[in-house]
């Protein structure tokens, strides 16, 4: 399972998960990709993928899985994404322009229309980040990587579950129910598109208390291991 933030400049530091452990027990491979956007690397490292430079940031991470194929710890018939937020933009972008790379995707709250971003909540704050669709040049890079604009009616593309919140503040659940009812409705797709929506929970799901937050990971990693192992 490859996954990836790289926005903001925010610092995707190392966390216990003891659902992954149990990825990793049952013969699973993990990697973190840190892409350009992120701040792993300083304050370079986030300009370097911001506004017209969006793309470097998708790109580091399409450029990671080639390498974990190349290098032989997976193959695009074992290799899974996920992102959230900022990070299920990444694994939009990554599918819509490499479907071949991967079996499995699990973009959670992610952004797919980049056109209408900045017309909700605090989409028209982060323009310094992705652009701005009045001017010309920021339209035309926002629409050549927005997810939901570059589904091409004729690809099949991998077994998608699609995680959005009822409540979302920050990135619309609209956001995912277009992008997948745009991708379900295509006769060319043949592998499944999955919508799941968390009701009354906000950006970050359902994770009040202890026994929520393990039956989100339990259903996350009960489907991933299911179709990496069909």
């Amino acid at each position: 399972m490859l996954q990836a933030y790289g926005g903001f400049g925010l610092i995707s530091e190392p966390n216990y998960d003891s659902a992954l452990l149990y990825f990793l027990e049952k013969g699973g491979v993990f990697c973190f990709a840190e892409i350009r956007g992120g701040g792993e690397k300083g304050l370079k490292w986030h300009k370097e993928a911001i506004g017209l430079k969006k793309m470097n940031s998708f790109n580091d991470f399409i450029d990671i899985a080639e390498y974990l194929i190349k290098e032989k710890y997976t193959s695009s018939q074992k290799l899974a994404i996920s992102g959230g937020s900022y990070g299920g933009l990444v694994v939009g972008v990554a599918m819509t322009q490499r479907p071949d790379l991967f079996k499995v995707v699990i973009p959670k709250v992610g952004v797919f229309d980049m056109l209408k971003l900045d017309q909700y909540t605090v989409g028209a704050y982060h323009k310094d980040e992705f652009g701005n669709t009045e001017t010309k040049a920021d339209f035309e890079n926002l629409y050549s990587y927005s997810p939901y604009h570059n589904i091409k009616e004729t690809v099949n593309y991998p077994t998608t579950l699609i995680i959005t919140s009822e409540n979302d503040d920050r990135v619309p659940p609209f956001h995912s129910y277009k992008f997948a009812a745009r991708l379900q409705n295509r006769a060319a797709q043949k592998n499944p598109i999955f919508l799941k929506t968390i009701y009354e929970s906000g950006h970050y799901g359902k994770i009040s208390n202890y026994k929520s937050y393990q039956e989100d990971k339990a259903e996350f990693y009960d489907f991933l291991l299911y179709h990496l192992n069909k």
